[in-house]
């Protein structure tokens, strides 16, 4: 049985004192919630509660989904128990490709796009499931795909350094990865992603106009290379009360059944850290230091991806054996 541990708020474990203003930038908030309506902790708390009744067997090989908390269009009810689909990871496998990037030497013609097709065919040589999500408040003319953690990557990656971020995001680490956190990795990685930066309107491929065609052309990818179709279409408004790092191995998150179970209005984030390492073993199979320098950045940046989406008062709960 999982167990799972409520570690207080985002904002309390990354040591937030309040005296910034732009390091939770996002709109997905709990204390607006139950502002406007302090009755609705009565359902809240509860739900929060029981997740373990919903932690199912994950498929390495199915198609990957991100975190994102809300219902997807194809779900129906289903027998208790029965339920399995792929890992959740932030920002499915656009933001692995961008990982992938970050475990490499800076390199002056590397682009989103091409890293995104190598990580792929990578994944899919090691039987490892690709995939991510679209919404239907978007069409494919829209610059945006629905997927916050693909569409703000830009502004993620910038979050990841930003004085104050920075700091913060040191602290949830610490917190989540206790004595495997690499504190002198961490410091290497920052400067790897500052010495990115400059170079990140290329590689995103920016126009002059500063827009970005990347996010609709990686679904195409993924829809182009994939054997099925593993876009999925979520529906509905953002309404996550927390975000659940998962560490037990071939175990996910229902979040379908939970968010219909919920009426649609309470949600979770759930990030499946587990399957992190496994996708850093099919990208750099015999370079382990690559793989440590993958699976640091895709928490910083999972952590970062709560920042520019949420406001900080989001419960944030560990789910381990």
């Amino acid at each position: 049985m999982a167990h799972i541990q409520d570690l207080g708020t985002l904002k309390q474990v990354a040591g937030d004192d309040g005296s910034t203003t732009n390091t939770w930038s996002g709109a997905v908030s709990l204390a607006a919630v139950l502002e406007a309506n302090p009755a609705a902790n009565a359902a809240i708390q509860p739900a929060l509660a029981a997740l373990d009744g919903y932690m199912v067997v994950a498929e390495s090989s199915a198609p990957t989904r991100c975190i994102d908390g809300r219902k997807s269009t194809s779900y129906r009810s289903e027998v208790p128990g029965s339920h399995k689909s792929g890992a959740q990871l932030t920002g499915g496998t656009g933001v692995v490709a961008l990982a992938y990037r970050m475990a490499q030497p800076e390199s002056a013609n590397a682009t989103f796009l091409q890293d995104l097709r190598h990580v792929v065919e990578s994944l899919k040589r090691a039987n490892l499931g690709i995939g991510d999500h679209i919404d239907d408040h978007h069409t494919p003319t829209d610059e945006d795909t629905g997927c916050g953690a693909v569409d703000k990557m830009p502004l993620i990656v910038e979050r990841i350094v930003q004085p104050s971020a920075a700091s913060q995001i040191t602290m949830l680490a610490h917190s989540l990865l206790g004595k495997s956190y690499d504190v002198n990795l961490a410091r290497r990685l920052t400067g790897r992603v500052a010495q990115f930066l400059p170079t990140a309107a290329d590689y995103f491929g920016r126009t002059t106009d500063n827009h970005y065609a990347f996010k609709q052309q990686s679904v195409q990818i993924l829809r182009e290379l994939a054997p099925a179709d593993p876009i999925e279409v979520l529906t509905g408004t953002r309404q996550e009360k927390g975000l659940m790092i998962n560490t037990v191995p071939e175990t996910t998150f229902n979040r379908d059944a939970f968010s219909a179970d919920h009426q649609d209005i309470i949600q979770l984030f759930n990030y499946d850290a587990w399957f992190v390492p496994s996708v850093a073993q099919a990208l750099f199979p015999k370079d382990l230091l690559a793989q440590q320098v993958f699976a640091l950045f895709h928490v910083m940046y999972s952590l970062a991806t709560a920042m520019v989406l949420t406001d900080g008062s989001l419960r944030l709960l560990t789910c381990g054996a």
